[in-house]
């Protein structure tokens, strides 16, 4: 894997496949950090997790999780999943929630208190067009959440 991501002087990716944790160890062995993405449903188990858990306790700071809205495909909805199911996750591995979120999310967003609660992942509800984030209005967001 090294000669495919070492030479693009990744420091951080996203995976939001059927990647399985060797695949995520042998990229954390060439010191790239991971946001290992999974699609959170109303029935979602987060016992499916401990294989997960167990590399990032290998690699403390390096394995964070993403929590995403469940779609057919990876990705893209533009649609929140019901936040409270976090309340079931007890694992120790600081987590970014994703999905949806909008700048009219900010106050229920700092009302979340989960610990491992790391940060939300923003998309394309911040962009001017596709893959142009709108860079007031994510000052604006932050402002918001910082207040």
């Amino acid at each position: 894997l090294a000669k495919y991501f070492i030479p693009l002087q990744l420091d951080v990716i996203q995976l939001h496949g059927n990647e399985d944790p060797a695949f995520a160890k042998a990229l954390l062995e060439i010191d790239i950090k991971i946001f290992k993405a999974f699609q959170v449903t109303e029935e979602f188990n987060f016992d499916s997790l401990k294989e997960w858990e167990a590399l990032a306790t290998q690699y403390v700071g390096k394995l964070f999780f993403l929590f995403d809205t469940a779609t057919p495909n990876y990705g893209g909805s533009g649609k929140k999943f019901n936040w409270s199911i976090l309340d079931s996750y007890k694992g120790e591995v600081p987590f970014l929630l994703s999905g949806g979120i909008s700048e009219k999310d900010a106050d229920a967003i700092k009302e979340l208190k989960h610990k491992m609660f790391l940060g939300v992942d923003l998309n394309s509800k911040f962009e001017t067009e596709p893959g142009v984030k709108d860079i007031e209005m994510i000052k604006t967001f932050i402002e918001k959440l910082r207040k």
